[in-house]
């Protein structure tokens, strides 16, 4: 792969127009661009060193940056830009990059990195670190608190995230001064947020912090891009048949070409719940499978059909000695209908109430207004 300031420069000498468009796309002066072409000492912000290599070489513009990367130097303070681009994205070759910034004479870079490798060599050691000397890195500060978000959110404790949520926004608009990093981090806490408001059902703030992601696609790629479809397709489950589907099949799509088993993590069982919700027939039934959501998936398209017998046998071959709270709010939901229980929709209610899945919380709440319950009531079950 050529080297990108060989390249950028044999491209401009074939056509001189090509300047403007750059100038367009980052904003860059003829002089600055030359003085970065000429002058290996001399680094570009890393947002714009991407618009530019997108606008000017979108066919092979990985291979470009990758090759960037690999020959970066670490010492420069635009290699933290480069760390957190390509941990943010989870490039295969981040670690290879990783490693050589670790062993960085700059000790301001070298820290950067161990902060890093630390968390993400194991995310439960985060709390382990020495907050006083992270305290006197505004940015790592910024990306301590970011973590502990995550942190909290593998844990589902959500009531916390939340309480949360204003003091870490502001610790990255206030404290990062980078301002590709702050991009970058706020584009953390968007991917974060926009899956909790989701849950918490609040689906305009859920799509403004999907879009905000999506804005950023030149410079985003991977599994934050199939999350970010995948919870637009999801925001539609109830509203809009077309719209939602489209983009969860946007989200299929990206996360089967990153995997090369084919899988496609748990986007079909969200498919499958789009149809089987707007009473279409699901593509992808997994009649094989031992996983709880897949056996709920077969249950609800029984149900769909009418063929309550085969929809309690299968229910039955669930363990509910072993499942997980929010698979039970899901088992719960499918006994009410099996059983005409109201008993059952009461307890799925509880059970997404305690995982603060107000989305899926719709699905039994539907069912008590089918069979015309108080709205009043319905109303008293929704209040925290």
């Amino acid at each position: 792969m050529a080297n990108i300031r060989k390249l950028l420069s044999e491209q401009l000498q074939a056509n001189s127009f090509l300047y403007l468009k750059i100038s367009e796309v980052s904003g860059l002066s003829k002089e600055r661009l030359d003085a970065f072409l000429f002058d290996k000492t001399i680094f570009l912000d890393f947002g714009k060193l991407l618009d530019i290599v997108n606008a000017v070489c979108p066919e092979n513009s990985a291979d470009i940056i990758k090759h960037y990367i690999e020959t970066l130097d670490v010492n420069h303070p635009t290699a933290q830009q480069a760390l957190e681009y390509l941990f943010i994205n989870r490039f295969d070759y981040r670690y290879t990059f990783l490693n050589r910034m670790v062993q960085a004479k700059n000790e301001e870079n070298k820290y950067f990195a161990t902060v890093y490798k630390q968390h993400y060599d194991n995310p439960s050691q985060l709390f382990q670190y020495d907050l006083q000397e992270i305290a006197n890195s505004p940015t790592l500060h910024a990306f301590k608190s970011i973590m502990e978000l995550y942190a909290l959110y593998r844990n589902e404790e959500l009531t916390p995230i939340i309480r949360k949520k204003e003091y870490v926004e502001y610790t990255i608009k206030n404290f990062v001064e980078d301002e590709f990093i702050r991009k970058y981090y706020l584009l953390h806490f968007n991917r974060l947020f926009m899956v909790i408001s989701l849950y918490k059902y609040e689906i305009s703030d859920c799509r403004g912090m999907a879009n905000e992601i999506l804005h950023l696609n030149n410079q985003v790629d991977g599994l934050i891009l199939v999350s970010t479809y995948h919870t637009l397709g999801m925001s539609y489950l109830f509203e809009d048949y077309d719209k939602g589907l489209l983009y969860l099949y946007k989200a299929k799509e990206m996360y089967r070409r990153r995997q090369e088993n084919g899988r496609d993590g748990d986007i079909h069982s969200s498919i499958n719940l789009h149809q089987i919700i707007w009473n279409k027939e699901p593509e992808d039934l997994r009649f094989n499978s031992k996983k709880n959501a897949d056996i709920h998936d077969i249950v609800h398209y029984y149900i769909m059909k009418n063929d309550y017998v085969k929809a309690r046998q299968v229910l039955l071959t669930v363990n509910e000695a072993e499942i997980s709270p929010r698979d039970n709010a899901f088992h719960f939901f499918y006994k009410g209908i099996l059983e005409d229980n109201t008993d059952h929709f009461y307890k799925s209610i509880m059970l997404f109430k305690q995982v603060g899945n107000k989305l899926h919380l719709q699905l039994p709440l539907n069912e008590l207004r089918k069979r015309g319950l108080n709205p009043l009531l319905l109303d008293t079950l929704l209040i925290n």
